[in-house]
């Protein structure tokens, strides 16, 4: 194909083929296939030689008509004849008569087998004509060998893969094509119609830029990196087209040929070795070289591979909720039985860990059914293994709201649960029972995993269950004695205040806590706890619609009691020392060196330094006991969970609980951010990388969200390693 005759047409008719072969590629049946060639070859060889076959079949028929003729003339003759000669055989006359008759009849039989036998020699000229036509075109068909009717499956399914992909390289067809540095287009531009611009370099060595149009693709005047002109070229052939292969067609002549060749390898080549794979890969995240694996690497989890089990166990399902639980009831009045208590939740907690990995990878994968297949994918909940599983959403509106039950929990809210679950597996409150839970980042999802409460799955309606908390976003409260108790414990440890809230009915209820924690009984009748976000107080420095979710860590709250609690016993001790008398200790230097002293006077000096040192020794005794004392009686501080949301309070003054909650937010901007700094520069607790980041900012208190600040109180032109550390983590994240 000459390059000036490759055209748009051309181009569009390629590609449909190229696209038919990817997309619709033929199926593999070799007795069909190889019929309807031999049947194909053998129509092209006979349609020249109809008028041949017409006459053969005229012949044929006269040669048939010609035989019948010769016979009913023998019967006849034979017929006339015989009696003749049994009844008049010695009348001459009439003998003479026949005798003619037979010559006449011999001749006649001459001329017609002449004329039959050229016949029949023609027929059999055309017939072996036709034969060998046939056999010309069996020849370029090779049929697979048949055995009894058995085809060779080995010779005709082998891979023809290796010898095509060698023989499958793809050429270059042009030098180098991207966007132009004149992107984007500006506006004067983008008003008539202009999208973007693109440099280019043929095999030639000629460069161009080229617009790509709303009516197609042309060379403008512009010179990379230099003048930027977009009006239509005027020194060379602005090689208008709708496509831009049509535009390098005309503009390349060794491009047209190389995409033509390139095209026809494509067209030759395997339809399956070029069609698109069903099971996605990502290639570019695999290392180059690979890894080196040893075989002992693959000596267990080969069952899994081939079952597909997915974390279930062969021997028999496993009820993760009750081994958890009953692990929570076994003893805990020693060391030794604490002990085995903890090494108990280890191994199950390992094990429950281990089949949510599994499950909520092919969930990922689409592998296991969803228990709501009709509902959007991020909405699907699914229940295998005796783990109920479900998704958690990073969207921007899913930090609106924590407590609304409408969408899936952000990855926000699923950390604080699980921030929790931890606080409340530290405290270990009797008759308490919370879930397993756990996290599994695959693919971008999150996906939560849960062992199942017994009875919630039977039970649709939800606050049937609920015995403390609420469910309707505070229209309903429950508050069962029995639960408040527990609620009571839990608070009293993790410095939380009971609060008067009012429902729907405006009936008051007095909730440890919040109501955004449910407690529910199960059909085992242990009480559990769920849905553990606000065990915190929200963030001061984040308040407003679009903050619901800011809360403070359970780090800071402790740091801060914490820091409180030695501000007060500081403060008690310097008040004490200044009311007692000061103690003026004897300077031995006034009366005489230690060198110029006698033994004597040595004795007694080392023992009134001795008896010295015993009496500070036990006044500094006497203070950390007394700094101790003051610890303890330190004043509690506790926190109103429901200050700053939309609960429902009973009319009152809340100005302290807000001031406790606003002085957590200003002890992180002016303590906890200073310290740190400190310490930066001090070469204290200096991170690497993003994870050491978290782990230290979380250990201080601090949330992720006060990057920006923690970066900023570093200054200009100090610790840059540290800044340039921060703000890469930002922009990771």
């Amino acid at each position: 194909m000459k390059p000036d005759l490759y055209n748009d047409r051309t181009a569009r008719v390629h590609y449909k083929r190229f696209k038919e072969i990817l997309y619709s590629p033929g199926v593999l049946n070799l007795s069909n296939d190889i019929s309807d060639s031999l049947s194909a070859a053998i129509n092209s060889v006979m349609k020249p030689k109809d008028s041949e076959s017409t006459q053969a079949e005229t012949s044929q028929s006269e040669i048939t008509n010609s035989e019948t003729e010769k016979e009913k003339i023998k019967e006849e003759v034979k017929m006339e004849v015989q009696p003749e000669k049994e009844e008049n055989k010695e009348e001459s006359k009439t003998t003479e008569n026949k005798e003619e008759n037979e010559v006449e009849a011999k001749d006649k039989e001459n001329t017609t087998n002449e004329e039959s036998k050229k016949q029949q020699e023609d027929y059999n000229k055309i017939v072996n004509d036709i034969k060998s036509s046939i056999e010309e075109a069996k020849k370029n068909i090779t049929p697979p060998s048949t055995n009894k009717q058995v085809v060779d499956l080995e010779k005709a399914f082998s891979s023809p893969l290796p010898a095509e992909i060698e023989e499958f390289k793809p050429l270059k067809c042009l030098d180098f094509i991207g966007f132009s540095v004149f992107n984007p287009v500006p506006s004067s531009c983008n008003l008539k119609g202009d999208i973007f611009y693109l440099k280019l370099k043929t095999l030639e060595g000629n460069e161009y830029v080229i617009t790509s149009n709303v009516r197609g693709f042309y060379i403008n005047n512009s010179y990379e990196n230099t003048s930027f002109d977009p009006s239509i070229s005027k020194r060379a052939n602005p090689c208008f087209s709708h496509s831009l292969v049509g535009l390098l067609a005309q503009l390349s002549p060794r491009f047209s040929e190389n995409l033509e060749e390139h095209i026809n390898r494509i067209l030759k080549t395997d339809p399956f070795s070029i069609s698109h794979s069903t099971v996605e890969s990502s290639e570019w995240l695999a290392p180059e070289n690979g890894t080196r694996y040893h075989s002992e690497t693959f000596k267990y989890g080969n069952e899994e591979a081939i079952s597909g089990f997915f974390g279930l166990d062969s021997k028999g399902t496993r009820d993760w909720n009750e081994e958890f639980q009953v692990c929570k009831d076994l003893p805990k009045e020693n060391i030794f039985q604490r002990i085995q208590r903890d090494r108990a939740y280890y191994k199950i907690y390992f094990d429950f860990v281990d089949a949510a990995k599994k499950g909520a990878v092919a969930i990922v994968n689409k592998s296991i059914q969803a228990l709501n297949p009709m509902d959007p994918e991020y909405q699907q909940v699914f229940v295998y293994n005796q783990i109920f599983f479900s998704f958690a959403v990073d969207a921007k509106d899913t930090y609106k709201d924590v407590s609304s039950t409408d969408s899936n929990p952000s990855f926000t809210a699923t950390n604080h649960d699980m921030l929790g679950l931890r606080t409340l597996q530290v405290i270990d409150v009797d008759s308490l029972h919370i879930i397993a839970t756990c996290h599994i980042n695959f693919k971008g999802y999150r996906v939560v995993a849960q062992s199942i409460i017994p009875g919630i799955l039977t039970n649709t309606d939800q606050s049937s269950l609920t015995e403390f908390g609420s469910v309707d976003d505070g229209k309903t409260i429950h508050n069962n004695e029995e639960f408040n108790e527990i609620m009571q414990k839990v608070c009293k440890q993790l410095s939380i205040k009971e609060s008067k809230i009012l429902d729907e009915a405006n009936k008051v209820h007095n909730i440890p806590g919040s109501i955004d924690v449910k407690g529910i009984r199960g059909t085992d009748k242990r009480k559990y706890l769920l849905d553990l976000v606000r065990l915190t107080p929200r963030d001061s420095n984040y308040l407003g619609k679009n903050y619901t979710s800011c809360l403070v860590r359970p780090e800071l709250i402790r740091i801060y009691n914490k820091t409180k609690d030695i501000e007060y016993a500081t403060k008690k001790i310097e008040e004490d020392s200044s009311k007692e008398p000061e103690i003026k200790e004897d300077d031995l230097e006034k009366d005489k060196k230690f060198s110029e002293m006698t033994e004597e006077e040595k004795k007694e000096a080392i023992e009134k330094n001795k008896k010295q040192m015993e009496e500070k020794k036990q006044r500094n005794k006497a203070k950390l006991q007394k700094f101790d004392e003051y610890i303890r009686e330190a004043p509690q501080f506790s926190y109103n969970l429901n200050i700053f949301t939309n609960v429902k309070l009973v009319e009152g003054d809340y100005k302290e609980d807000e001031k406790q909650v606003r002085n957590l937010g200003n002890f992180i901007t002016e303590t906890i951010i200073p310290r740190l700094v400190k310490n930066f520069e001090n070469g204290e607790n200096i991170p690497t990388d993003n994870e050491g980041v978290s782990e230290l900012m979380h250990s201080q208190g601090l949330n992720i969200r006060y990057l920006g600040k923690l970066t900023n109180a570093l200054g200009e032109g100090k610790l840059l390693h540290i800044k340039t550390l921060l703000e890469r983590s930002m922009v990771v994240r």
